[in-house]
C-alpha cells in the first residue's frame, strides 16, 4: 500500500512541477501587462495630461450630427428586441441615425416584433435575411450592410459609421454623440463594453462583471499602445464609411467573415493589416447609483464610468460556458486559422495571449485537482500514520522559490481584480470578485473543454460549427433606471454642479420634496436657461422660449385652473390644430390626458425656463408682467411654503389638482380656508417671497 501510495505522490509531484512552471510563465505575462499599464498611466499623468486638455464633455455636442446607422443581427429575439430598442430610441442624445434589425425568414416571431417597431418608429428599418437561420452573426450582419447601403441610395443620405449592437444592449445615451465626434478621423472605434451591475448572489454572472472591468480598462488599453490593434468586442463597434467599403469591394459584399464565429475580431485583424487607424476610448462619465449594502438597504453615491453599453450577461453556469466556448472557438482555433502568426512582434505576442488560455484554463483547474489530491492524503496520514510518504519536493530550494513567486503573481493578480472592479461596481463587489475567480476558473475550464470538443469535431468530419446563439434578456425598469442618467447626473457631466452641491441638493429634497433643479436654481448654484436646456436634453423635448407679445390672447386657449394646476403656458396652435405648451417640467400622462381633451387634439410639450414660467403664470394672475432676468427665478408661493416646511409636495399638488382660481380667489386665501395652512404662516411666506421679489427685481406672483 506505501510503495502506491509513494507512486502516486511521485506522479503528483511531477504534475505539480509542470503545473506550476505553466502558472509562472502565464503570470509573468500578466505581469508584464501590469507594469507596462502603470508605467504608461504614470508618463501620461506627469506630461501628456499637464500639456494636453482632457475631452470634455461638451466637446461632444459641438460637432454637426452625420448619419450613422446602428447593425443589431437577431436570431430568435422577440423577447428582447422590443424593449432594447424602445429603451434606445427614447434615451439616445442624438437624432440622425437608422437602426437597422436583421431578421431571418423562417424566426417569424422576432420579424413580426421588428415590423411593429419600424411602424411605431421611423428610425427602424427590417433588414431580411434570405436563408433560414440561423446561419452565423457575419452572415446577418453582411445583409444589414447591404439593406443600409441600399437605404441610403433609395433616402440620398450616406452613412459616417455603421455601429454593431446585439438585441440585449442597454446603449449610453451618449455613444453616438462619441462617435459623432471621432469620425470620419477614425476607422474603426470600440467603447469599453461592462455587465449591468448584479445582486451579490449572482456569482455566474458577476463573474462577466469582473472580467470586463479588468479587461477594458486595462489589456486594451496595453493592446492599443503597443501594437495599434484593438479587437472588436462584438458590440459598441463602429466601424467608418470609408472602411466598410473598402471590405465591400473586395470581398464580394460580404465584408465581415463568415468563417468565424467571432466575425469582430477577425474584421479587426484584417483592418490591422491594411493599417486602418483604429481606437479604444474610455470616456469618462460621472453619474449616481443605487447599490445594495451587503448588510440590507440600499446606498446612493456618485461614481464614475465610461461610456458604454452594459448587458446582462448569462447567470447560469451552463449559459455561461456555452458562450465562452463560441469565443474561444472564434478568438483561439478560428484565429489560429486565418491569422495564423501575421503581424509584427507585439502583434503575434498579443496573438499569444488571446491562445494561451486554451493551455491555461486546463491547467488552472488541474492545479485544483493536484492540491486537493494532497490534502487528501495529507488528512489519511493523519488517521492512518503507515500510508504517510514524504514528498522530494519538500525541501527543493527551487520548487519552494517557484511556489513563492507563483504565490506573489497570485496576490498581484487579486490586487489588479479587486482594483478594476471597485473602480466601476464598490467595494463589495471588489471583495466578491476574489471568490469569483474560482468559480471564473470553472466556467473558462468547461468553456475551453467544450470549445476542443467543436473544434475537433469540425476538423474530424468537416461540420459546419454553428452559431451557438446565446439566450438573451434585458434589464428590468428598475435596473434601466439605474443606467437612465437623472438630472443631478446630467448637469454632474456637464460640469455645470459638483458632488458636493448635488448631495446637499438630494438631502434637502429628501426634507422638503423640493425638485431638485429648483432647489440649485435657488441657490444660483445654475441658470434658469441650463436647467431648462438639461429637463430637455434629459427628457428629449425641445426647448422654447415665451413670446410675451400676445401671451393674454393665447392663455385664453386654455382654462385658468388648468394653467395653474399643471403649470403650463400655451405656445401656439399650429396648423393642423396642435397645441405647443410650454413646461418646466414633462407633464404626467393625467395631465396630457385632460389638456388634450380639453384642446380635443393633440398636445406637443416644449421646455420653457423657470423665469418665462414665473412671468407667464403672473400675467395669467395680475395681467402684468415684470422685467425677466435668466439668471434668477423668483419662488412661487406654493415653492415658498415648501422650502419653508410648511407643506410637503405631496399636499401641495393635492390641494392644487381641485384649486381653481376664479371660484377659490388666491391660493394662500383657499389653503387657509381649507385649514391645510394657517393665516400666520401665509404672511410669513407671503414676507419671505416678497423678500426674493424685492432681490430678483422682479414683482409678487403668489400662484404655484
Amino acid at each position: 500500500m506505501v510503495e502506491i501510495v509513494g507512486s502516486y505522490v511521485d506522479i503528483l509531484d511531477s504534475m505539480v512541477v509542470v503545473l506550476a512552471l505553466i502558472i509562472f510563465i502565464s503570470s509573468a505575462d500578466d505581469l508584464f501587462i501590469d507594469i507596462y499599464y502603470w508605467l504608461r498611466e504614470i508618463y501620461r499623468t506627469r506630461f501628456i495630461y499637464r500639456r494636453y486638455k482632457s475631452l470634455r464633455l461638451q466637446s461632444l455636442h459641438e460637432p454637426a450630427e452625420k448619419w450613422l446607422a446602428i447593425m443589431i443581427p437577431a436570431w430568435q429575439e422577440d423577447k428582447v428586441i422590443g424593449r432594447m430598442v424602445d429603451h434606445l430610441i427614447a434615451t439616445l442624445e442624438y437624432t440622425r441615425y437608422i437602426v437597422f434589425i436583421g431578421t431571418y425568414k423562417n424566426d417569424l416571431a422576432t420579424s413580426r416584433v421588428v415590423d411593429e417597431l419600424a411602424r411605431k418608429h421611423r428610425q427602424v428599418v427590417r433588414a431580411s435575411v434570405p436563408a433560414d437561420g440561423p446561419t452565423c452573426k457575419a452572415d446577418c450582419l453582411n445583409w444589414i450592410v447591404q439593406t443600409a447601403l441600399l437605404d441610403e441610395r433609395n433616402n440620398g443620405r450616406e452613412f459616417a459609421g455603421m455601429i454593431i449592437h446585439d438585441s440585449e444592449d442597454v446603449v449610453h445615451p451618449l455613444e453616438l454623440k462619441l462617435f459623432n465626434y471621432l469620425l470620419p478621423r477614425k476607422d474603426f472605434i470600440q467603447l469599453p463594453v461592462l455587465s449591468l451591475e448584479r445582486e451579490w448572489t449572482q456569482w455566474v454572472a458577476g463573474t462577466y462583471m469582473d472580467d470586463f472591468a479588468e479587461f477594458h480598462q486595462k489589456e486594451l488599453i496595453v493592446r492599443e499602445s503597443l501594437t495599434g490593434f484593438v479587437p472588436g468586442a462584438g458590440v459598441a463597434s463602429c466601424y467608418s464609411r470609408r472602411i466598410i467599403q473598402i471590405l465591400v469591394s473586395e470581398n464580394a459584399n460580404e465584408p465581415f467573415n463568415t468563417g468565424s464565429l467571432t466575425e469582430d475580431y477577425d474584421f479587426s485583424f484584417r483592418m490591422k493589416m491594411m493599417n486602418a487607424t483604429q481606437v479604444f476610448v474610455k470616456f469618462p462619465v460621472t453619474f449616481r447609483v443605487k447599490r445594495r449594502r451587503f448588510i440590507g438597504g440600499y446606498r446612493n453615491e456618485a461614481v464614475q464610468s465610461l461610456i458604454a453599453p452594459r448587458e446582462l450577461f448569462p447567470d447560469t453556469f451552463v449559459s455561461a460556458y456555452r458562450q465562452r466556448a463560441r469565443w474561444i472557438i472564434g478568438i483561439a482555433f478560428q484565429g489560429w486559422q486565418n491569422q495564423r502568426w501575421q503581424g509584427d512582434f507585439w502583434t503575434r505576442y498579443f496573438l499569444w495571449r488571446d491562445r494561451k488560455g486554451l493551455v491555461t484554463s486546463l491547467v488552472t483547474v488541474l492545479a485544483y485537482f493536484v492540491v486537493i489530491n494532497y490534502l487528501m492524503l495529507y488528512v489519511a496520514s493523519r488517521w492512518y500514520p503507515a500510508m504517510s510518504v514524504n514528498s522530494w519536493l519538500q525541501n527543493n530550494l527551487f520548487f519552494l522559490t517557484l511556489m513563492s513567486i507563483n504565490l506573489l503573481f497570485f496576490i498581484n493578480r487579486i490586487g489588479h481584480r479587486t482594483f478594476f472592479v471597485g473602480k466601476l461596481y464598490g467595494w463589495e463587489q471588489a471583495l466578491l470578485s476574489i471568490p469569483r475567480l474560482v468559480v471564473n476558473n470553472f466556467i473558462n475550464f468547461f468553456a475551453t473543454m467544450r470549445a476542443w470538443k467543436l473544434f475537433m469535431n469540425h476538423l474530424l468530419t468537416g461540420q459546419r460549427i454553428a452559431w451557438d446563439k446565446t439566450d438573451h434578456a434585458y434589464p428590468s425598469e428598475e435596473q434601466l433606471g439605474t443606467f437612465r442618467r437623472r438630472l443631478g447626473d446630467l448637469l454632474l457631466e456637464w460640469g455645470a454642479i459638483d458632488n458636493a452641491a448635488l448631495d446637499s441638493a438630494l438631502a434637502s429634497q429628501a426634507e422638503t420634496g423640493q425638485m431638485v433643479g429648483k432647489l440649485l436654481l435657488e441657490r444660483g448654484i445654475v441658470s434658469a436657461e441650463i436647467l431648462a436646456h438639461a429637463v430637455a436634453q434629459q427628457n428629449r423635448l425641445q426647448r422654447a422660449t415665451v413670446d410675451f407679445d400676445g401671451l393674454k390672447d393665447r392663455l385664453r386657449l386654455l382654462p385658468h385652473r388648468l394653467i395653474v394646476r399643471y403649470r403650463v403656458v400655451p405656445l401656439r396652435v399650429t396648423a393642423e390644430g396642435v397645441l405647443h405648451i410650454g413646461v418646466c417640467t414633462p407633464l404626467p400622462e393625467s395631465g396630457q390626458r385632460e389638456l388634450a381633451d380639453f384642446n380635443a387634439g393633440e398636445i406637443k410639450q416644449f421646455i420653457v425656463t423657470e423665469t418665462d414660467m414665473t412671468a407667464a403664470l403672473q400675467l395669467a394672475a395680475t395681467g402684468e408682467t415684470g422685467e425677466l432676468d435668466q439668471t434668477k427665478s423668483c419662488s412661487l408661493l406654493g415653492d415658498v411654503l415648501i422650502k419653508m416646511k410648511i407643506l410637503n409636495q405631496t399636499v401641495l399638488a393635492e390641494m392644487v389638482r381641485d384649486y381653481d382660481p376664479k371660484k377659490h380667489g388666491r391660493l394662500g386665501d383657499y389653503l387657509v380656508a381649507k385649514e391645510v395652512i394657517s393665516s400666520s404662516n401665509l404672511e410669513r411666506a407671503l414676507a419671505t417671497q416678497r423678500g426674493e421679489v424685492s432681490r430678483a427685481g422682479q414683482p409678487e406672483v403668489v400662484h404655484p
